[in-house]
């Protein structure tokens, strides 16, 4: 849906954006394949493996991170967005809503028209895009491996007694 949400959006605007998605294809589908039959060429750039340098190189250089996902509660790549001040486009889920600490641009259900309009959106609008990092930027500083460890430490000392 991303992609052809992404096609859509393309035709439907004259913003010069381009889509990077970064991992490797699966059974079912051949991103690069599909992107090509949608008509999006060199909008779509396919990177089957970024190590960490390249990932921050890409959150950074980014003007949004979309994540399309109602399954996840818990999302390292909306995470890892938000610690480098990219705005977050999510589905309004509870996950993602405790996640994003609701600092990001929440359409309430997957579908191809959503994220057109919230990309569309985002795209146009720079001062809701400084509001999300901004905003992004201090959900992200309540996530740390410290913390992570200290609450499981806790939980785990709770259960032995």
């Amino acid at each position: 849906m991303l992609i052809e949400a992404f096609a859509e959006f393309k035709r439907s605007t004259t913003f010069p954006h381009k889509l990077v998605m970064v991992g490797p294809d699966t059974a079912a589908v051949n991103i690069t394949a599909l992107g090509q039959s949608m008509g999006l060429g060199e909008n779509l750039i396919r990177l089957k493996y970024a190590p960490d340098d390249e990932l921050n190189l890409l959150y950074n250089a980014a003007e949004a991170f979309v994540m399309p996902s109602t399954y996840e509660t818990l999302s390292f790549p909306v995470m890892e967005s938000q610690a480098t001040g990219t705005p977050v486009i999510s589905i309004d889920t509870p996950g993602a809503r405790e996640n994003t600490g609701g600092a990001a641009l929440l359409i309430p259900r997957l579908d191809v028209n959503g994220l057109v309009a919230a990309m569309s959106r985002l795209a146009g609008d720079s001062s809701l895009r400084t509001e999300l990092s901004e905003r992004g930027l201090e959900n992200a500083l309540t996530f740390s491996w410290p913390k992570c460890s200290r609450e499981t430490l806790g939980i785990l000392e709770e259960a032995a007694h």
